[in-house]
């Protein structure tokens, strides 16, 4: 899996023995909102499933640090998903959520890290993987994902009713036309 490079991070390909813990402590929640009938009668029990879910054939993870500063810092996660080559993926992150909100306030988004590593990521979908559809799916109490997804032009799908996820892409032919 390829480095990835942006103008303040890079995205390294994900180590499980150096990111496993932080990804199960930045996920714990996120699953529990994201898979409500999943059941787990110990730590144990969640962390082989997440295991497992890590080592499935069709998601590429990247572990994402700044370049700035004195030394680089983990600050978030990013997977696609369900990714079927040149057909379709969908994008997941997970991060400490209190400095991405914070960097969510600044007046100009196109300045915070997470405009840098999702414009990244979805360069990376279209012009290298040959996506036809990125989506993004997300719990819609998620207020500031939801703002996120619009600051990248993205579109409403719609709802997943019975866990309340909703569900936002973004297209080919809409990449050309607003990325390019």
């Amino acid at each position: 899996m390829k480095i990835l490079e942006a103008k303040k991070t890079i995205l390294m390909p994900f180590n499980f023995e150096k990111d496993f813990e932080d990804f199960l402590n930045w996920n714990k929640k996120f699953s529990s909102l994201l898979l409500p009938f999943l059941k787990f009668d110990n730590e144990e029990e969640y962390k082989e499933w997440m295991r497992a879910t890590l080592s499935l054939p069709n998601r590429l993870d990247w572990t994402v640090y700044t370049k700035e500063g004195k030394g680089a810092k983990k600050i978030a996660f990013i997977t696609l998903s369900d990714y079927i080559p040149e057909l379709m993926a969908n994008l997941h992150a997970s991060c400490n959520l209190k400095p991405i909100k914070q960097l969510l306030s600044k007046k100009n988004f196109e300045e915070t890290y997470i405009y840098d590593v999702l414009s990244r990521i979805i360069k990376f979908s279209f012009e290298d993987l040959k996506l036809k559809r990125l989506g993004a799916i997300f719990p819609k109490k998620h207020k500031f994902a939801i703002d996120i997804c619009k600051k990248l032009n993205f579109k409403k799908e719609g709802v997943l009713r019975v866990v309340d996820l909703i569900v936002f892409s973004l297209t080919e032919k809409e990449f050309n036309k607003i990325w390019r």
